[in-house]
């Protein structure tokens, strides 16, 4: 990275193991058991009655690799995450479901990645090369499209993977149905507070685990919000039943609790609840590229689940200490100009505010991963998360002074 500097990160600020953490989602809940097992004491904040439900709370997440050509900050930073969580979960069988994941090469371009990505990247997972007339060997679905197979991935229940982490957690005090409407500094805590200005807890260390608003507290952030939605499938309405993840431009998934699950669009948000054109667009593509399945082209009703993904412009998440922005653009005007930076600078952040959000549509590893590297950060176990600085919030706002872009206007 060519401003390490700038990225340089801070001291921790106490020698008090207690955080706050607002948000319980996957990263909220990953955050808290991580910490919980360095023996912290955790405040966690959840504006609903219970954890994961929001994107979190979709009924299946599936494991599946970034394909990249070539050795890109995203592949080997996904490709990690996937070997922490796997190392972690296959301690527990009962979550997780290794049915495998087979990633169909459905037009010549995603052939041709397919191909670099075995040739030229050592893959990290076992993976296997599936020609279109075995697929159906793999996966019991038949295709006229070839893949590429890795067997030790699959899907878990977010909510069930969210309640692990939380009853992993031994001092954990958990408040639901508390919205926490702001934040403030002073005295050498983060103080949170409600609707009503009441404050509900005080630490040294604040963690924003609230993905779909956390622009509510850094509005300099960058996130992408994107609606998507899944498709629930009765077995009548397949021909064949799939025993594994099939990825193609969607996916389709292995029965769960008597249906099959399809998806998943990608929309800006617009609606509350279901929509026609969604369900219709998750069809067409199962039509498109599976048509041995016989799939009707529309269902007698809506039926499905819609939640608000949130994501980076980088396809990065977010994962580390937040700088202080208007310190920041003044200290590091030297970026815009193009000057080289003195290696004594020092970098100015909000002391003990961290985040760890916008792991978009690989929450589920991306999420264990960004929380196990804070929470060996915040406990100085080891310097991993100093040697990422691509996941680091302070990212956006060198690429703001490169760019010229003038983000004041977000600024509090």
């Amino acid at each position: 990275m060519q401003y390490t500097v700038a990225q340089r990160l801070p001291p921790i600020n106490t020698t008090q193991r207690e955080a706050i953490i607002i948000g319980t989602g996957l990263a909220g809940c990953a955050s808290a058991y991580h910490l919980g097992q360095s023996q912290w004491k955790i405040h966690l904040f959840e504006q609903h009655a219970h954890c994961a439900t929001q994107a979190s709370g979709n009924p299946i997440g599936v494991i599946h690799p970034y394909i990249s050509v070539n050795t890109s900050l995203e592949a080997c930073y996904y490709d990690a995450s996937i070997k922490a969580f796997l190392s972690y979960i296959q301690q527990y069988p009962a979550l997780y479901h290794p049915t495998g994941v087979i990633q169909l090469a459905y037009n010549s371009k995603r052939q041709q990645q397919q191909q670099r990505y075995l040739q030229q990247r050592p893959p990290t997972l076992s993976v296997q090369s599936i020609p279109a007339n075995k697929v159906e060997d793999y996966t019991h679905v038949p295709s006229s499209y070839p893949g590429i197979f890795f067997p030790q991935l699959g899907f878990i229940r977010p909510l069930a993977l969210c309640q692990h982490y939380l009853q992993h957690t031994a001092q954990l005090a958990i408040h639901y149905q508390t919205t926490i409407a702001s934040i403030q500094y002073y005295n050498g805590l983060w103080h949170v507070f409600d609707n009503q200005q009441h404050c509900q807890a005080s630490a040294a260390i604040l963690i924003l685990c609230n993905a779909a608003t956390v622009q509510q507290f850094i509005p300099w952030l960058e996130v992408q919000l994107t609606q998507g939605q899944l498709t629930y499938l009765p077995p009548y309405a397949l021909s064949s039943f799939p025993k594994t993840v099939i990825c193609h431009q969607g996916y389709l998934l292995p029965s769960f609790e008597g249906k099959y699950i399809i998806g998943a669009s990608y929309q800006k948000p617009h609606q509350r609840g279901l929509s026609l054109t969604a369900q219709q667009y998750n069809l067409s593509l199962l039509q498109q590229h599976l048509p041995q399945l016989h799939t009707p082209s529309s269902l007698p009703q809506l039926t499905g689940r819609t939640a608000i993904r949130v994501s980076t412009r980088d396809h990065l998440p977010l994962i580390g200490p937040i700088p202080d922005a208007t310190a920041y653009l003044k200290t590091f005007q030297a970026i815009r100009q193009g000057k080289t930076l003195a290696d004594n600078i020092t970098v100015p952040y909000l002391p003990g505010l961290y985040v760890n959000t916008a792991h978009g549509s690989r929450g589920i590893n991306s999420s264990f991963f960004g929380a196990q590297l804070l929470a060996q950060h915040l406990c100085h176990q080891h310097q991993a998360l100093q040697a990422m600085p691509f996941i680091h919030p302070s990212r956006q706002l060198i690429k703001q002074l490169r760019t010229g872009h003038n983000i004041h206007s977000r600024l509090k």
